[in-house]
């Protein structure tokens, strides 16, 4: 299984490494199963994949307002709680695959293109609700995590990368 450094994780899920570490120290972000939390100094951290589609799903939804915590707690619900139908942290093979989140709570959906989103909410009509494209995110993270070249590569990723590899 591969798992990633912090750097690169943050690279991935479109956040800065020190919010990312920040987010870790407080405890909004947990490191789980997969997941290689630093047990003494020296040792990095790694990130599974689970993880990072956490990360970046927390920080899609801090970018619409929502608090850290609220944001990653929702974004667990879909890459660590079971959704009928998908492996935590994937999408749906057909339809679209969304993370809901409203007055009620975080869920994750499939919505197909002629289902009517009031129909998926499990508020009133009129209530608020937040809503993550769940395979696009995930397309992107990925596409983030291919081997980057040197020069596109962020410069606390070169230092991270050529500290640990000594």
């Amino acid at each position: 299984m591969d798992r990633f450094t912090l750097s690169r994780a943050a690279h991935a899920a479109e956040v800065s490494p020190d919010t990312l570490a920040r987010w870790l120290d407080n405890s909004v972000i947990r490191m789980r199963g997969n997941d290689v939390d630093s047990t003494s100094s020296g040792v990095p951290r790694r990130f599974s994949i689970a993880r990072i589609m956490q990360i970046a799903a927390t920080q899609a939804l801090v970018r619409l307002g929502i608090s850290p915590a609220r944001a990653a707690g929702a974004a667990a619900t879909w890459t660590d709680q079971a959704t009928p139908g998908i492996e935590p942290a994937g999408t749906f093979v057909e339809g679209g695959t969304w993370l809901l989140l409203d007055s009620d709570g975080a869920r994750v959906t499939n919505l197909a293109a002629d289902v009517a989103l009031t129909d998926s909410l499990r508020s009133a009509p009129a209530a608020a609700a937040a809503m993550l494209d769940l395979r696009r995110l995930r397309a992107r993270v990925l596409d983030r995590l291919e081997p980057l070249p040197e020069k596109s590569m962020p410069p606390a990723f070169l230092q991270y990368e050529t500290k640990a590899a000594q």
